[in-house]
């Protein structure tokens, strides 16, 4: 980049959209901007691309070991760790999946890495009737979520990310972005 003025440009102008979506301190999101825009952002920054399409690709085609090293720069995928009164985000990436598909899974509970959280979907399975727009789905139900744990037959994923990628791939797909979102506390 050093010389290219447009590339520099282009640059900076994400960075300061990121800051007022960016939590930094707390590595979060900020409610109230659009989870997908917010976070496909956040993977053109990691990978260092110009193009949403191209960030995807380098992400898709990242080596475990490079997308490990920037989850846990960035506190995100595995490495996202939400506290009471903030939450997990997730949409779609990698492979398959379906579009526009997003989730929020806000904490209720919190003990070491573990994390308690209060959800909905507006997934349907068969036998259950679909709900019309705008009407509430009742069925709420509460998820725990651990930390990667290493076992002598190999590791077992219990992070929010690990649980997606193994449960909900035909949703999110085999690489889902997973980010901490929080809120900023109100001023006044």
């Amino acid at each position: 980049m050093p010389g290219n003025a447009n590339l520099l440009e282009r640059r900076r102008d994400i960075v300061l959209k990121l800051e007022g979506t960016l939590d930094h301190a707390q590595e979060s999101v900020v409610t109230g901007e659009q989870l997908d825009v917010a976070m496909i952002e956040a993977r053109r920054i990691a990978t260092g691309s110009k193009s949403n399409g191209e960030a995807r690709d380098r992400y898709n085609t990242m080596k475990e070991s490079m997308r490990k090293q920037i989850s846990a720069q960035y506190g995100i995928d595995e490495s996202a760790l939400p506290e009471v009164g903030q939450g997990f985000g997730i949409i779609r990436g990698g492979q398959g999946g379906r579009d526009g598909m997003g989730h929020f899974a806000p904490v209720l509970a919190v003990s070491g890495q573990d994390r308690v959280t209060l959800e909905n979907d507006v997934g349907q399975t068969e036998g259950r009737e679909k709900q019309a727009v705008g009407e509430i789905n009742p069925n709420w139900y509460f998820r725990m979520f651990g930390p990667v744990k290493k076992h002598w037959y190999g590791n077992e994923d219990q992070t929010f990310w690990g649980e997606a990628k193994k449960h909900e791939k035909a949703d999110y797909g085999d690489k889902p972005l997973v980010a901490t979102l929080g809120s900023r506390p109100r001023e006044g």
